[in-house]
């Protein structure tokens, strides 16, 4: 490991999607499953050091495991820690938000454009053609369009957070106005 780094002041980045595989908890940070035996829930409780008396029900056992999950930790960030890469994980089901999918789509046309043998030899050929092609600007220009996406989608959010307050308060002058025309018409009587 340190001799990786020796003269290296760079750091490492690694982008990754949701994939379950990525996703995968630290066995000490796994919480106890409901199909488990009692004893199994016990024990998960005792290695996690959580007091609770012994003469509980197994539901009872698991809702104070609940309580008391750790923070998950998955296997994926801590095996990068130890080398002192970082890991950046891209929100689910947000391709958008991901240059590497635009990297791939421009790709796939490239070769669906030009394929005209249809053998994996010619596939071959044209995806090493394009990677051979693919310069730091066109790559810096998947990166700057993501991160115009990205503004967009926070410009867009911001709003939405502003109208959904608009829509808050107006709810709040509505449920006021109903009750002093409730209490109002008490009034009356």
């Amino acid at each position: 490991r340190n001799a990786f780094y020796k003269g290296n002041a760079r750091s490492i980045t690694i982008i990754i999607d949701n994939a379950s595989w990525h996703r995968e908890v630290t066995d000490d940070t796994k919480p106890p499953q409901r199909s488990w035996r009692k004893q199994m829930t016990a024990n998960w409780l005792d290695d996690h050091n959580i007091l609770y008396v012994d003469d509980i029900s197994k539901a009872e056992l698991l809702q104070l495991a609940y309580e008391n999950l750790p923070k998950k930790k998955y296997k994926v960030d801590e095996e990068a820690k130890m080398y002192r890469i970082n890991i950046l994980h891209l929100p689910m089901r947000y391709c958008t938000l991901n240059p590497i999918e635009l990297t791939w789509a421009n790709m796939k046309t490239y070769i669906r454009d030009r394929n005209t043998k249809f053998t994996l030899a010619e596939v071959n050929k044209l995806a090493q053609e394009w990677i051979d092609n693919l310069d730091a600007t066109e790559a810096t220009n998947y990166v700057n369009h993501v991160k115009q996406c990205e503004a967009t989608f926070k410009k867009a959010d911001m709003f939405a957070e502003i109208i959904e307050e608009e829509l808050n308060d107006d709810d709040d002058e509505d449920e006021y106005s109903v009750y002093s025309a409730d209490t109002d018409d008490d009034d009356d009587e």
